[in-house]
Order: C-alpha cells, then sequence, then structure tokens
C-alpha cells in the first residue's frame, strides 16, 4: 500500500485478473493482465499489488517491500523463488483487500479471477489515559499474513500509518481476522478484530518499564544481551506481531527495559547452542507488566546451583556431542495464565515436560507463561543451573 495508507477509488464493483507465467523451468516474470467484468465495464483505477509467498505449512507472508502500484487494472511483478508458491494480494481504497490463489511457476500456465468487494475501510481513533486525542501515532495492522516487526527495528514489510490531527486512522477493509498496535510516547494500544469488525475508540495505556542484573553464580555477566519478548495469543488466524527487544548488560550486569507495552512477557538471558557463551544456563521470567509499573528483574541473582551430568542409556559406538542437545529445567508452579484459547488446549505443568511446548507455537506460548531455565551441557552431558530458588 502506498505509504500514507491512502488510494484513489476507482470502480467499486469488481475486477478480473488474469495471470500467466513465463518459462516454467526457471524462476522468472509472473504477470497479471487485467480485463473488466463483462456486466460493469470498468476497472479499478487506482490499487496496489503486493506479492505473497506461500509456504508448504500453510503459512503465508505478504512481501510489502516489493509492492507496485496498479493502474487501469494492470500490473506485473517479477518472482525469483522456484521453492515457494506465489500469490498476489489486492488493495484499494473503497475495497475489501483479496487475494489470489498460490500459484507455483513450475505448473505452467493458469488463471484466476479476482472480484474485489465494496466494503466499509477498517477505522479507528487514537486517546491517551486522559481522554486527549492523539495526533502522530504509529498505527500497525497485522494478520495471519501480513505480519508486523516493531522491535528491534521496524520491519519493512509493516502495514503503517500516523494518526492525523483528530486521532484517526483508517486501512482497507480485511479479509483475515485483524489486529491493530498503536504506539506513541504517551503510550500502547491494541486491539484485535474480525474481518467485519471495527477498532472504534482506541486507548493507550502508559508504558510499562524493567530494570535488573544477570548474575552467575553470584557474579555479575557484562556485554550479555537480554531479550524481552511480549506474549500473544498462539491461534493459527491470529496475527503474527514480532515484538522482540533486546539490550546489553553493562560492566556491573545490569540491564534495562524502559518502555515496554503493559502486557505479558517475558525476560530472559540470550543462549544458544550454537555458538560460545559465558552461560551455562538462562533463566526464563515471565511477567505481567502494569501499566505505568516498573519491575525489577534479577536473572539468576539468587538460590542454590544445581550441577549434573546427563548421561545416554543404551550402545552406541560413537559419543554425540550432548551441547547441541535442547535441555530444560522447569519450575512446578503456576506462573502467569496463559491467554484464554491456550488454557482451552489443555497444557498442564503439574505434570512436567511436555515435547509440545517447543514443537508448536502453542505449545512455545505455553512455556513462556511458566518459569524456566534453558540448560546447555558440555560435550560430556555435565551442567551448572545457576540461581534456582527452593
Amino acid at each position: 500500500m502506498m505509504r500514507d495508507g491512502r488510494l484513489r477509488a476507482g470502480f467499486r464493483r469488481a475486477i478480473f485478473v488474469k495471470y500467466t507465467e513465463t518459462n516454467a523451468a526457471h524462476p522468472g516474470q509472473i504477470k497479471w493482465d487485467a480485463s473488466a467484468d463483462a456486466t460493469t465495464g470498468r476497472l479499478i483505477d487506482d490499487f496496489v499489488a503486493i506479492p505473497v509467498l506461500c509456504f508448504n505449512s500453510g503459512a503465508q507472508i505478504v512481501d510489502r517491500s516489493d509492492s507496485i502500484p496498479g493502474r487501469d487494472g494492470r500490473f506485473s511483478l517479477t518472482v525469483d523463488r522456484p521453492d515457494v508458491s506465489h500469490a498476489v494480494r489486492i488493495e484499494a481504497e473503497g475495497f475489501r483487500v483479496a487475494m489470489t490463489s498460490p500459484c507455483d511457476v513450475k505448473e505452467g500456465n493458469q488463471e484466476c479471477t479476482v472480484k474485489l468487494q465494496p466494503a466499509r475501510p477498517v477505522k479507528g481513533v487514537v486517546f491517551d489515559s486522559n481522554g486527549g486525542l492523539v495526533a502522530g501515532a504509529k498505527v500497525y495492522l497485522a494478520t495471519a499474513s501480513q505480519h508486523a516487526g516493531l522491535y528491534p527495528r521496524e520491519d519493512d514489510d509493516n502495514h503503517r500509518v500516523l494518526s492525523d490531527e483528530e486521532g484517526a486512522f483508517e486501512f482497507p477493509a480485511q479479509c483475515e481476522r485483524y489486529s491493530i498496535i498503536v504506539a506513541h510516547e504517551s503510550g500502547h494500544g491494541e486491539v484485535t478484530c474480525g474481518q467485519s469488525e471495527q477498532p472504534g475508540r482506541i486507548v493507550l495505556r502508559p508504558w510499562a518499564a524493567i530494570e535488573g542484573k544477570l548474575l552467575q553464580s553470584g557474579r555479575p555477566v557484562a556485554g550479555h544481551i537480554v531479550d524481552l519478548t511480549s506474549r500473544r495469543s498462539a491461534r493459527r488466524d491470529s496475527a503474527r506481531i514480532v515484538d522482540r527487544r533486546r539490550t546489553t548488560t553493562d560492566d556491573r550486569g545490569r540491564f534495562a527495559f524502559p518502555r515496554v507495552a503493559p502486557m505479558p512477557c517475558k525476560v530472559m538471558a540470550d543462549l544458544s547452542v550454537w555458538g560460545d557463551s559465558l552461560l551455562s544456563s538462562s533463566q526464563s521470567v515471565p511477567l505481567d507488566l502494569e501499566p505505568g509499573h516498573t519491575v525489577r528483574v534479577d536473572l539468576g541473582a539468587s538460590g542454590a546451583t544445581v550441577i549434573g551430568r546427563a548421561v545416554l542409556e543404551g550402545r552406541s559406538h560413537e559419543q554425540p556431542d550432548l551441547s547441541y542437545s535442547l535441555n530444560y529445567l522447569l519450575r512446578m508452579q503456576p506462573a502467569v495464565h496463559p491467554p484464554a484459547d491456550l488454557a482451552e488446549i489443555g497444557f498442564d505443568w503439574r505434570k512436567g515436560w511436555n515435547d509440545i511446548w517447543s514443537r508448536t507455537s502453542e505449545g512455545v506460548a505455553c512455556r513462556d507463561s511458566l518459569h524456566y531455565y534453558f540448560v546447555k551441557l558440555k560435550p560430556d552431558g555435565s551442567f551448572s543451573v545457576s540461581g534456582v530458588p527452593a
């Protein structure tokens, strides 16, 4: 979509879009040629065509960085990935967003028809916590296919506009369930809607803040990355919102996140099996942040150091390097309540670790509502977990 989020409306009934594919043996240009609906005889005068990557898993990713304007019902796009299927998202003011069916450059020529249906745009108004109108707020729209990357930097594929002097914003009507995220110096707002629902009035809540230290065996860990990840619904039709902030500890192991959305999140020091680290374990602390509050989080600060060794059973001629294994120490008690849609699945911390907690998006979201440690083994399986409470 154009950067100001607005398009002039042309014909408001339907367009037919026909596309053909070039050389099926090589990725290349897919060209869509539009023709008028025989019952109306007119084309959309002004619209935007946006490529969409379609993966075998069913996931779709809108690539706004390669969007192009369409005029008089015509446009062409170039694609260069034979490993995925391709679709096109079409946006025009006064119409509901439409998506073509996925096509594969290896399948040869294809045809499809896309009809744009007239629809009321997505509209809302942003207010601060005192009831005042908020101008210049960043307003993001996200769906399961239209991702929103908020931190550590904004994504080029974001669908974003600014609220006007009256606090108002507008997007084309959507064809999916969607979320609206609002960020301004005065606070954060967020609402999720069905495709035919309106966000309406969005009231910003003051930002929260997090301060803390990172320690191991009672000593501060300097120059290490600490992650903060906001936690949202993991429904398959939920908006995909990347909201992961990172900071680095100072020479005393201190870190701070001065402006955080007041919602559930987790704080955790970065630790991976794929690289060397000063840490042998990383504590994950779930939080449910309140507007305007500052929370203190000291990672690995108090408690016992648990040491041991993981031993493989059975016979093997080769001893694998266990430093590449994934290991968790789970604290078996409730922490932050998971979203209702996750609670209904029936995950239960009382039953101990479940592999699904690291293999599915729903499981990961539930795991992140609990206290746990990611534990990195040494090649021989020995481990040390610092700061484990009673």
